[in-house]
């Protein structure tokens, strides 16, 4: 324990969105994997942020009286990244011990996916970098995750970014050791990953998937959905674009539609795939859905870990067969619904 770190789990509070985004707020979220003064831990830091000590009881609950001090904390906002980050990889950790298909040379002692050996250092995680802005990315031969900001938007204070830049880092991660051959569609599959971790991520919560049933009325394919689960980065969206998200993959994208478009980029082919997982959650949550029998919060909750188990037990397939395009990770994803649907959906057939 050189790290100083508490072992009972901690509390972090972060935006469930992002600030602009008043109906969420900050809600606090439980890491139970030990976090120490930093914030750090074994596989995540806060880079340009080395002073946040937890309270007495092991938790980063920082409180402000006046709502601009909240806003404009560098505190709050390494704390809501950190937090971010370690809710995306337990996420991927957790699904991949449910799967139980890891090589023996990806686990590490405990029987997780070793993130650290793959990657080979921590993530350094900067949350003010590149001033005047708005971009963030991670780049892999560093494993630096850098968040920039212009005047009073920063990137790392929105919830999609962050989750939507660790699916980069996680899939960094599982490619590490299996040579890709890098193309359009790879690039696409990649940017279609990272969305969609969003969506896991936002689904690994109860009281989401319980805000997401109350706003649609157990109908997740209601346009009143739209407020958070399908618009990815949707002040972003706003700031960059004057829309409301950077990218919604509620919409129907077919393949040769989108290569036909001039000037198609791997953004617009990424939502092809997308919007096609997204297709299959909304179909996946109607089928099971029985509001006689179970709290429909419950049956979303439940059939999210189920399409973040498939979408990831695909694409770690396909990259180990280094067969990374849109066939292969498809045939992947039926091929591990076939093998888990009885015991994961008893009486149902996708």
């Amino acid at each position: 324990n050189t790290l100083g770190m508490n072992w009972s789990g901690s509390r972090m509070l972060i935006y469930k969105q992002n600030p602009s985004v008043t109906e969420f707020g900050l809600d606090p979220i439980f890491v139970h994997t030990p976090v120490a003064k930093g914030p750090q831990d074994e596989l995540l830091n806060i880079a340009d942020v080395s002073d946040i000590a937890p309270d007495t009881n092991g938790d980063f609950l920082i409180e402000a009286a006046d709502e601009k001090l909240v806003v404009n904390s560098r505190d709050r906002d390494a704390i809501h990244t950190f937090g971010v980050c370690r809710l995306v990889l337990t996420l991927y950790e957790r699904s991949f011990k449910r799967l139980d298909i890891l090589a023996e040379e990806d686990k590490n002692e405990k029987g997780l996916f070793d993130f650290k050996k793959k990657w080979g250092k921590r993530l350094d995680i900067f949350i003010r970098a590149n001033e005047g802005s708005l971009t963030a990315y991670f780049t892999s031969r560093k494993n630096f995750l850098f968040f920039g900001y212009q005047e009073n938007v920063f990137t790392c204070r929105c919830f999609d970014i962050i989750a939507h830049e660790m699916g980069h880092a996680v899939l960094d991660a599982m490619k590490k050791g299996y040579p890709q051959q890098p193309n359009q569609t790879s690039y696409a599959l990649e940017e279609a990953f990272c969305d969609l971790t969003v969506v896991f991520a936002f689904l690994s919560q109860m009281d989401m998937c319980n805000m997401l049933i109350g706003l649609s009325k157990a109908n997740i394919s209601s346009p009143n959905s739209y407020l958070f689960i399908n618009g990815i980065a949707e002040e972003l969206g706003r700031k960059k674009l004057n829309q409301g998200a950077l990218r919604d993959i509620s919409k129907k994208y077919l393949l040769y539609e989108v290569r036909s478009q001039r000037g198609c980029t791997d953004y617009d082919l990424s939502l092809v795939f997308s919007s096609a997982v997204y297709r299959f959650l909304i179909q996946g949550y109607e089928t099971l859905r029985s509001l006689d029998k179970n709290d429909p919060a419950e049956t979303l909750f439940e059939f999210g870990k189920i399409l973040t188990d498939i979408t990831l037990g695909a694409f770690y397939r396909a990259i180990r067969k280094s067969s990374f395009d849109f066939e292969s990770v498809g045939r992947e994803m039926i091929l591990l619904v076939v093998e888990l649907g009885e015991e994961i959906i008893p009486g149902h057939h996708f």
